[in-house]
């Protein structure tokens, strides 16, 4: 693990953090006051904010080792865009459509959570690419063969 992992990691983590608040705090907060019998009460959830904190640096730095691990001498970009694509796939449509089924949400509810982040997982994707990559230099950091 390198400078660029650590870096990465910590902005990926930041902009994680970032869209979670945009997403959760923001955009679906009338969403989750209409869907309040099924969550946790404000106070209560705040009062797990370090456990928040930790999940959020998991997936910061969890998206960045998966991602050095496959990166290729590819442009970054279209990388980082397919890496988010196949990101959401795995763990955010899973996800949101487990919660469905198991919790009293509204299936509207469901469909933006799936939306919004996927659309943040993309951009975490592309900016993982751009800072774990090597500008200028057109050879691979690590190419492992997958993920392309």
């Amino acid at each position: 693990m390198n400078k660029r992992f650590w870096l990465a990691g910590v902005v990926t983590t930041a902009g994680a953090f970032a869209f979670a608040m945009l997403i959760h705090g923001v955009l679906l907060a009338s969403d989750y006051a209409a869907n309040a019998a099924a969550y946790r009460p404000l106070a209560e959830q705040y009062s797990h904010a370090g456990v928040l904190a930790i999940a959020y640096t998991l997936y910061g730095f969890g998206l960045t080792w998966i991602y050095q691990r496959g990166m290729s001498a590819e442009a970054p970009v279209g990388q980082g865009i397919r890496y988010g694509i196949a990101v959401a796939l795995t763990f955010s449509f899973p996800n949101y459509l487990i919660y469905y089924a198991v919790l009293p949400l509204h299936g509207s509810l469901v469909v933006k959570q799936i939306v919004y982040e996927t659309f943040a997982v993309i951009i975490l994707g592309v900016v993982v690419a751009l800072v774990s990559s090597k500008r200028g230099n057109k050879q691979p950091t690590i190419d492992r063969g997958w993920l392309h």
